[in-house]
């Protein structure tokens, strides 16, 4: 702390003591003070609205109290889906306002796929601390129309015709065999019975036991199957699973490859 010196004139021979007797002089301390003693800014984070593919998104970062000098924050940015999003980690600078905006620029296509997301998180660094919350997420949202769907297999002159679902459908794979010197492999997709709407429908390849590109499966009206070719590829594992639906009565449904070589 800052502190003072006085002098005061005391009384003695030969003299008589005027006024002002006593004088005090301050003492300014020139040391920073301990880290302990310094109160950090508080760094959170919040989203924008949800945007469609082609679009930025946008995050505000704000710290609190606002910096006395420019702050330096950093942020891993992260994204779900085909969108071009640039991933890794960056600096924003926070001015002495306490506040600016991060934006994660996305970019479009013509290719009907699954909505994503982008996600920010600030991370640790110095002159701050984190604050809650410290990470947010936007939605980002195709744009372009599904393919058309495939024509319906031709029927099988013995084969008994499904039913009405007198509830939801199940969805059921088969377990295909193949070589591993083709380039392909069909999975059939079936369901138990005819829905009385169209079930939503979100397939993906289990390669080694990750998850591939997500496949939507279109279904006319009275179309109760479907083929869905996934590439061969190196691994040792091919399979073929139900990643997400509406309408089904199973959440859980997976085909596997059984190779003759």
């Amino acid at each position: 702390a800052d502190g003072t010196v006085t002098l005061t004139i005391g009384a003695g021979s030969g003299y008589t003591l005027g006024s002002p007797n006593t004088e005090t002089a301050a003492v300014a301390d020139n040391d920073e003070p301990p880290q302990e003693l310094v109160t950090l800014p508080v760094v959170s984070i919040t989203a924008g609205n949800s945007i469609t593919e082609g679009a930025t998104a946008a995050f505000t970062v704000t710290a609190n109290p606002a910096p006395p000098a420019a702050l330096d924050v950093t942020v891993t940015v992260t994204a779900a889906g085909d969108y071009g999003v640039t991933a890794g980690t960056r600096t924003v600078t926070i001015p002495t306002s306490g506040t600016t905006t991060l934006t994660v620029a996305t970019t479009g296509d013509s290719t009907d796929e699954a909505d994503g997301t982008v996600t920010a998180t600030i991370g640790a660094g110095s002159g701050y601390t984190i604050g809650t919350p410290n990470t947010k997420t936007i939605t980002v949202s195709d744009d372009d129309n599904p393919p058309p769907p495939p024509p319906p297999p031709p029927q099988d002159q013995d084969q008994v015709p499904l039913a009405a679902c007198t509830g939801r459908p199940t969805l059921l794979i088969n377990n295909p065999t193949a070589s591993r010197s083709d380039a392909a492999v069909d999975f059939e997709v079936t369901l138990d019975c005819i829905p009385a709407s169209r079930p939503t429908i979100l397939l993906s390849p289990l390669r080694d036991g990750n998850i591939g590109r997500n496949i939507f499966l279109h279904l006319s009206a009275e179309q109760t199957s479907a083929t869905v070719t996934v590439d061969i590829g190196t691994e040792q594992q091919l399979g073929l699973v139900l990643a997400w639906n509406i309408g089904l009565a199973n959440t859980q449904a997976q085909g596997n490859v059984n190779y003759t070589d």
